[in-house]
């Protein structure tokens, strides 16, 4: 009976699809002033997501079930796979970028060095909170290390392309000690090798040197570190940036009118005159729209070496943001006309939007509860502390020194922390993809200081 059950309700379309029905009513609901709006979409994943998560932890305990294992997989299978996800984003962010780039010329012009300090100094604000973590955890009698703390870093900043460069450099630096295992005194020998072998006891006398897989397990425990923390900070930085576009105007008292006469004022000015509204949209065309995803693709897949840091590509979704914008800014290729009908574009982004929330939230349900139950206060603490002190710090900067408005600063801030569901977040809040230009402008120099940042981390002393 349960197992016809897992099979006719719990499969992943069945969930998706239930995740976006509940969470589209959720966010109509009114808390005060307060709309939770599209961005419902991401707590009902979460809570669907710890839902799967239970139900699987009470069938893999279970003795009295039959067809556990029948079970388990059908359970499994209900968490969205990354291609699904990767779909939907490239869906959202072209979109976005192609409604948005009729505007990003006159916003670089106008906000570009704003901009270029934002996304330098916001990731240094988190290194700034998270490398006193680690010293602290390091030389403390607590259950963690900094590897786990440099992927809490990436996942409470929300920025995967940190977290594949934490990896890498957690390959590189077990290389190293591989290396120089031989040189280390006695205890340091005995905490390389209590990480390699936790079951069975090694001890320095009995391993003067360190084997080839020896050092292969030593890198996949210090990755697997990485991804935990990464797993533990992810759920939380997203929860507080997907609120944040919706909080914040309350926190500083923004009057949202007020912000749009001002954005609309400042950009006429620039334009010399001339209104935003002037460039007509043609017709939807999805040619041009596969045409940019393509393009963004190609982008993305760039890798450019950064010296003795490694490497840094844009990867999928700063790709296909760079296509959009700089195709969409330019019109008419060829026969190919890149300005669409909006309302269509509009249609796809809010699509693209409650999906990629939606699997968010899904596929983090899971993980999130874990990391209260699991992985203890340390990591919790050190991820809520960077989300919220380098947000709140990039707001009052962009606020306050900046003096940007927050039609501009509501993508620009996204845009610093590297984050997409901030940014569809913003975009639900203001209910205008105006957000998406600044978010662009900032998102590649915030992504390679992000990368760089990670790698200074692990090369920091400890």
């Amino acid at each position: 009976m349960i197992t016809n059950m897992a099979t006719l309700f719990f499969n992943p379309f069945m969930m998706i699809f239930l995740v976006l029905v509940t969470g589209v009513l959720f966010g109509k609901i009114k808390f005060g002033q307060f709309q939770f709006g599209l961005s419902g979409t991401l707590f009902t994943g979460l809570f669907f997501g710890w839902l799967v998560f239970m139900i699987d932890e009470i069938v893999s305990n279970s003795d009295l079930l039959q067809n556990q294992d029948i079970i388990h997989k059908k359970l499994q299978s209900i968490i969205i796979s990354g291609q699904f996800f990767d779909f939907f984003i490239i869906i959202f962010i072209t979109s976005v970028g192609l409604t948005a780039s009729k505007d990003i010329v006159l916003i670089m012009k106008k906000y570009g060095t704003k901009f270029i300090f934002l996304a330098i100094v916001t990731p240094l604000i988190g290194l700034s909170i998270c490398y006193p973590m680690v010293l602290f955890f390091s030389h403390g009698n607590v259950a963690t290390n900094p590897y786990q703390i440099s992927g809490v870093f990436t996942g409470a900043l929300t920025s995967s392309p940190g977290l594949a460069a934490a990896i890498e450099t957690s390959s590189r630096e077990a290389m190293k000690i591989g290396e120089e295992y031989p040189d280390f005194n006695d205890e340091k020998k005995q905490e390389v090798l209590d990480i390699i072998s936790p079951d069975i006891k090694l001890y320095p006398k009995d391993v003067p040197a360190l084997s080839e897989e020896q050092i292969a397990a030593y890198s996949d425990k210090r990755a697997i570190d990485v991804g935990v923390g990464h797993a533990v900070g992810y759920p939380f930085g997203m929860i507080f940036i997907v609120l944040a576009p919706s909080f914040f105007p309350f926190l500083f008292r923004i009057r949202i009118k007020d912000e749009w006469d001002r954005f609309n004022r400042d950009l006429e000015y620039e334009s010399g005159s001339e209104t935003l509204n002037t460039v007509k949209p043609g017709k939807f065309s999805i040619l041009a729209f596969f045409v940019v995803a393509i393009v963004g693709q190609l982008i993305g897949a760039i890798t450019v070496p950064i010296g003795a840091l490694g490497t840094f590509s844009l990867g999928s979704v700063g790709g296909t943001l760079i296509a959009a914008l700089v195709l969409g800014s330019r019109g008419k290729i060829f026969n190919i006309d890149f300005r669409m009908d909006e309302n269509i574009l509009g249609a796809l982004r809010q699509i693209g939007m409650c999906f990629v929330l939606g699997i968010v939230g899904l596929r983090s349900g899971g993980e999130f509860v874990n990391a209260i139950a699991h992985s203890g206060v340390p990591l919790i603490v050190t991820s809520l502390l960077i989300v919220s002190i380098t947000a709140t710090a990039c707001m009052f900067l962009g606020r306050y020194l900046l003096k940007l408005n927050w039609i501009v600063l509501a993508g620009a801030f996204c845009g610093a922390l590297t984050s997409t569901p901030g940014l569809a977040a913003s975009i639900n809040a203001l209910k205008s993809d105006k957000p998406a230009s600044s978010y662009g402008a900032v998102y590649p120099f915030a992504l390679l200081v992000k990368v760089i940042v990670v790698i200074i981390l692990h090369k920091l002393p400890m």
